[in-house]
């Protein structure tokens, strides 16, 4: 080979070899980011919210589908019942009562993490304001009653 042969060689051989170096960083790279994102879902999953009432027990209990109780309610769809049911969303006072009526349960039941978290929020309030302690100091879960 000629020394002129041997200039392109070695140029085209450089070419070549940096070419091929970039073309598999930028692979490694695609690869890598593509692994790390894999890596990023695995490692952080979703967390759930503690689901914070029995609406789920007390349904099965009555042996009701999520269906037939959205159909009690007046619901189209269970999407809003299957969001109560996992602890997703707190139904409004209306459809609390009527869950309460449909499950056959008292609705302080159906809630009754909930209401222990607010009777313990109310009590910190009340430590606060001593002179409006003693009424609301029902420990025996005695209430005024209605005629």
């Amino acid at each position: 080979m000629s020394h002129y042969h041997l200039r392109i060689y070695a140029s085209l051989t450089t070419y070549v070899h940096t070419h091929l170096r970039l073309k598999l960083e930028r692979e490694s790279t695609i690869i890598n980011s593509r692994q790390s994102a894999n890596y990023m879902k695995r490692s952080f999953p979703k967390s759930k919210r503690a689901v914070t009432n029995r609406l789920w027990r007390y349904r099965k209990a009555q042996q009701l589908t999520q269906r037939q109780v959205a159909q009690l309610l007046g619901h189209k769809s269970i999407a809003q019942v299957s969001r109560w049911d996992n602890g997703a969303k707190t139904p409004t006072l209306d459809n609390a009562l009527k869950l309460g009526h449909i499950l056959k349960a008292p609705v302080e039941a159906l809630f009754a993490d909930r209401r222990a978290a607010l009777q313990m929020h109310i009590r910190a309030c009340a430590l606060k304001m001593p002179e409006l302690a003693p009424l609301i100091g029902h420990d025996n879960d005695t209430r005024s009653q209605a005629a």
